[in-house]
């Protein structure tokens, strides 16, 4: 795979997110989804350092008659355990960000032919002394 054959990448803290040109997504107009998390992963900074995190469980709902989606994670690790949530638009391109209401920073993607698969990353500021960074794929 060459540079030219992905989109340019969006970075969040010490992850990156892409995806293949021409992937032959047709974003569908109408309807409801909710997909399951497949894969990820988090790190948590406190107190001037970064532990491993743990995505316990998730969700994400996608409206694409509103092109808009809604997200949860239960991220643990450090003795703690933290709900990072967002919400945000989603283009006819399939690019997910967050708007400004989501106390999460969001970028991603949906991907295959249908809009089937999902992924992005993230960052949550929302708790005092607190980052948590990661990334996340999903499927339907």
């Amino acid at each position: 795979m060459k540079a030219d054959d992905v989109d340019s990448p969006t970075f969040v803290g010490n992850y990156a997110i892409t995806r293949l040109k021409n992937s032959g997504l047709v974003m569908p107009n109408e309807g409801l989804a909710s997909f399951k998390l497949a894969l990820g992963e988090a790190a948590i900074q406190r107190d001037g350092s970064e532990v491993a995190g743990q995505i316990d469980a998730g969700r994400l709902n996608v409206d694409f008659a509103s092109k808009r989606f809604t997200t949860g994670l239960t991220v643990s690790g450090g003795g703690g355990k933290w709900d990072v949530a967002g919400t945000g638009v989603i283009t006819e391109k399939g690019l997910m960000y967050s708007d400004s209401r989501s106390n999460t920073l969001i970028r991603g993607f949906l991907g295959g032919s249908r809009a089937e698969q999902a992924g992005y990353i993230f960052k949550n500021t929302s708790i005092e002394g607190t980052t948590i960074i990661g990334a996340t794929l999903w499927n339907r």
